[in-house]
């Protein structure tokens, strides 16, 4: 749905009851209990040794995604790893350019997915980066360009994509 479209739903169903803030949390449970459910521990551990024996890794998340990316890069520096964040879509992703398969991306994206991000994904499948993609849906064209793929929902009653999930799934990698 679209953002206008969440804000006439929530508008409208508040106007009965003032629920909206207990169906956002309990939504974001239910995703929690699905992480839960179907998280792969063995991709899990993949994503770990991947970055273990990374030179680089450049964790990648434009826009809303831009938050759980800084999270994510700067735990990886704190633990003594060399990341790169990048948070700026357009020319920003140039800074991918110098990648190479000694390197690493991992890369946080919500629909709607743009075309830089696409781009910069097969970009990376062409130059045979190993890539970790954490998105909801395994079926975009971001996905199919991953090495690795982590499902997350990011479905919410509220205005805006959650990312609860995401956070949660980089406190696991760490």
């Amino acid at each position: 749905k679209s953002v206008i479209d969440k804000m006439l739903d929530n508008w409208n169903n508040d106007r009965e009851d003032n629920n909206s803030v207990k169906k956002m949390i309990n939504a974001d449970i239910k995703n929690m209990q699905k992480l839960y459910m179907d998280l792969d521990l063995e991709e899990i551990d993949n994503v770990v040794k991947l970055m273990q024996t990374s030179k680089k890794i450049f964790v990648i998340g434009v826009g809303s995604s831009r938050a759980v990316a800084e999270m994510l890069g700067w735990h990886c520096m704190v633990l003594g790893l060399e990341a790169v964040t990048i948070s700026e879509g357009g020319y920003g992703l140039f800074e991918i350019a110098h990648v190479t398969k000694d390197d690493c991306v991992i890369f946080f994206s919500v629909p709607k997915y743009l075309k830089d991000e696409v781009q910069m994904m097969e970009l990376l499948h062409t130059k045979k980066v190993p890539s970790v993609v954490i998105t909801n849906n395994l079926f975009s064209k971001i996905a199919s360009y991953a090495s690795i793929f982590i499902p997350v929902e990011t479905d919410n009653t509220s205005f805006f994509n959650s990312f609860i999930l995401h956070a949660e799934v980089c406190n696991v990698i760490l």
